[in-house]
């Protein structure tokens, strides 16, 4: 009995395109970039980079760069000297709003839970003893 295994309908040529338009996400967290952004740097068509982006990595080009964004708010929300205002900035997020809505899809608590987690308790502030 042989075995069959599916064909690869993608070839090596696509994987360079996604990989270009990964890296132009990763390059570009902090802007508001659109998939049609991503697709004009690619050269491809926004339905054409949308459809080969799910076959090549299985997942849809917004939710990868969203998840992109907040891998890299989780690193930044670390320093406590930036406001979560400021981070929201750094990845992209037109609000703080958005980017506590988002984070918390990601990571499944408020980015100020989340910083309070990782670096402990919030520090008192030497002015507050007046």
């Amino acid at each position: 009995m042989k075995e069959s295994f599916p064909e690869r309908s993608i070839d090596l040529w696509s994987d360079v395109r996604i990989c270009a338009a990964m890296s132009f996400m990763r390059n570009n967290l902090s802007q508001e970039i659109s998939l049609d952004d991503i697709a004009r740097e690619i050269h491809l068509s926004t339905s054409r980079f949308k459809h080969l982006f799910v076959t090549v990595t299985g997942s849809s080009p917004k939710s990868h760069l969203r998840m992109m964004r907040m891998e890299l708010a989780s690193e930044l929300l670390r320093d406590r000297s930036l406001q979560i205002k400021e981070i929201a900035a750094e990845v992209g997020m037109p609000s703080v709003g958005a980017f506590s809505r988002n984070f918390r899809a990601a990571h499944g608590v408020s980015p100020q839970a989340y910083r309070q987690r990782v670096c402990g308790a919030p520090r008192q502030a030497a002015a507050m003893v007046a």
